[in-house]
């Protein structure tokens, strides 16, 4: 077995936490940080992830039953690593308090361009003796391995271990199991660290930090012992960042500050800041920061992600399209007892022709191709998007037994001037193969999806617009018409009227939104499962036909793949989890998204 400590240990750090008291990571990494993954009490957070039903799903007599093969050969595999490292299973430990990794960027001496690092720290609380054994088990077994001996260094009164990177352990023309021309389809771990050629490791009682290049964590025992310089915490775009994403378990970030230097490094003609900057800015505008945030056992939900977006100068590209925020408001009436999903957000179709505008003339090459083009393109979009408002409706239906298809979603867009729509439609709807239609004193444009639906087992691969109720309907042929017929039958049964539904949405914000919508998970993964097995089949029966041998390979591929599932019952999942919910909220300097996912209803 090979133990590669730069890959374990930044996995450990990222699954680390911080307690009160401690440091976190936002405390020790440098400033210059382009990428943060923290958590503040991984103690915490697996006890708030223990009182949910996700956790009681796992812990269920039918998932260990489903899992004993699989828990049985990992459990095996844990008990050969430490026998090869001569401990005991109970001397495994893992972080309890603060923790974090970070990607950051630094000048390197002697080309004095800017380079990637990597910084990272665990706390193991009551554990650190454990810990302590193990670590200095795994250097003493991976020194046995590469055949050479650490070098060691004292900064700051700390004894830190120096890991050279070792010459390649395999032959490079050797492929794994599972290789293809020697790419993987997993991730390789390795991947990450490929380009660090050290590693600096301290460890102080239960604290474990690491770096890919010294000042990183000489800076970091500096704040330990009482001062050092700025860090990522200093940083106003940071803390803006992080304010977002409020309350988490776990949390990361992906900040743009110094992207921009690391990417002029890779660039030696020095084109692609002049050339491609302009046309990214102009496409997405100016974004700050990215960051995401999980917690469990939320004051509202089950499980809690949230999103976010930090725009510092305010919305730009696309995005500035999405900044229209309204009240929820009721359900409409084509949103019947048969949806499983339901979506509404608001978007700036009027806005659109000034965007791509923008983005044509952001790159004089672009804009020199497309000047002769314009006056048509101009034209095609004012007569496709002037009649629309800005509201979207989206709904997924089920029908009951599952075949192929049995789950349809449709469009519903507000559409303020649905006759001038009807004439643009009119007009150019034969060029895009629509053909018109009466149905209950509408029109629809529809075409012909039986051709593609042969081909994808039984699909309803048909679509069609339609305008009725100050709507313009868009899906297949069957959810366009199935939405006309409610068009004025406002008393009609309702997802809003299921038990469910309401009590999803109590866990939404009242405030206004740029949109929201709901879910049943358990629905959309059992529709999703019996449809793409479906598929499949039809796949392999037309496949029979021409190739017997590829057919019985991909029939044997389909009965692994889904053997896993046949044996969860979707009436456990119901047992345990319950409705999902989201909300997307306009901020003065961005956007967050926030989904919740709700215990099962116990009653």
């Amino acid at each position: 077995m090979k133990y590669h400590l730069f890959a374990a240990f930044i996995a450990t750090s990222i699954v680390s936490a911080p307690a009160p008291g401690q440091h976190t990571i936002e405390q020790l990494a440098p400033e210059n940080t382009i990428a943060v993954v923290g958590c503040d009490n991984v103690q915490s957070m697996m006890d708030n992830l223990k009182r949910t039903g996700v956790w009681e799903l796992w812990q269920s007599d039918e998932i260990k039953e489903t899992l004993h093969d699989f828990l049985e050969e990992f459990a095996q595999q844990v008990t050969d690593m430490y026998d090869e490292l001569g401990m005991d299973e109970e001397d495994m430990t893992y972080p309890t308090g603060p923790a974090g990794f970070s990607l950051y960027t630094y000048t390197d001496e002697e080309t004095m361009m800017p380079k990637m690092a990597t910084f990272f720290f665990a706390h193991f609380g009551d554990e650190g003796e454990k810990f302590g054994a193990l670590m200095d088990r795994l250097v003493e077994k991976t020194a046995e391995e590469w055949d050479t001996e650490f070098e060691f260094e004292e900064v700051m009164g700390r004894e830190v271990i120096i890991i050279e990177k070792p010459p390649a352990l395999e032959d490079p023309d050797e492929l794994d199991e599972g290789d293809f021309g020697g790419m993987s389809f997993l991730p390789d771990p390795e991947d990450m660290v490929e380009d660090i050629e050290r590693m600096y490791l301290v460890r102080e009682g239960s604290l474990l930090l690491g770096a890919s290049e010294m000042s990183a964590l000489q800076t970091a025992l500096e704040i330990i012992d009482g001062e050092g310089p700025d860090v990522l915490d200093s940083r106003e775009d940071y803390q803006n960042a992080r304010r977002q994403i409020g309350e988490a378990d776990f949390y990361g970030l992906l900040l743009t500050r110094d992207l921009g230097d690391l990417v002029d490094s890779m660039d030696d003609t020095g084109m692609m800041r002049m050339m491609v900057g302009p046309s990214v800015n102009a496409l997405i505008g100016d974004i700050g920061g990215m960051g995401f945030g999980g917690r469990s056992d939320g004051p509202t939900s089950m499980l809690e992600q949230t999103f976010t977006m930090y725009m510092p100068n305010g919305k730009g590209g696309i995005f500035s399209l999405l900044d229209i925020e309204s009240p929820r408001g009721d359900l409409p009436a084509f949103v019947g007892p048969d949806a499983i999903s339901y979506a509404s957000y608001n978007f700036r179709f009027s806005g659109i022709l000034d965007f791509v505008k923008g983005v044509i003339q952001s790159n004089p090459m672009l804009a020199m191709q497309a000047a002769e083009q314009m006056p048509v393109i101009e034209e095609f979009i004012h007569g496709l998007l002037d009649p629309l408002g800005s509201r979207i409706d989206t709904v997924s239906t089920l029908r009951r037994p599952i075949e192929a298809g049995s789950m349809g979603t449709f469009y519903a867009i507000e559409c303020n001037d649905p006759q001038a729509f009807e004439e643009f439609i009119a007009d150019k709807g034969a060029a895009m193969g629509l053909e018109p239609r009466d149905f209950l004193g509408h029109r629809i444009y529809a075409m012909d999806g039986n051709m593609l639906a042969m081909m994808t087992g039984g699909m309803d691969m048909s679509f069609a617009l339609g305008l009725g109720g100050g709507r313009l309907f868009l899906g297949s042929t069957s959810g366009v018409e199935q939405a006309l017929r409610t068009v004025g039958q406002e008393e009609q049964a309702s997802l809003g009227d299921e038990a469910e539904f309401k009590r999803g949405v109590a866990a939404l914000n009242n405030q206004p939104l740029i949109g929201w919508g709901y879910a049943d998970i358990v629905d959309a993964l059992e529709v999703q499962a019996h449809v793409g097995r479906i598929q499949m089949e039809q796949t392999i029966a037309q496949m029979e036909e021409f190739d017997p041998e590829m057919a019985a390979e991909m029939k044997a591929e389909l009965q692994e793949q889904t053997s896993f599932y046949d044996k969860i019952d979707p009436e456990l999942l119901r047992r345990y989890i319950g409705p999902s919910v989201w909300q997307m909220m306009s901020t003065e300097k961005g956007f967050v998204f926030r989904q919740y996912i709700l215990k099962a209803d116990s009653e």
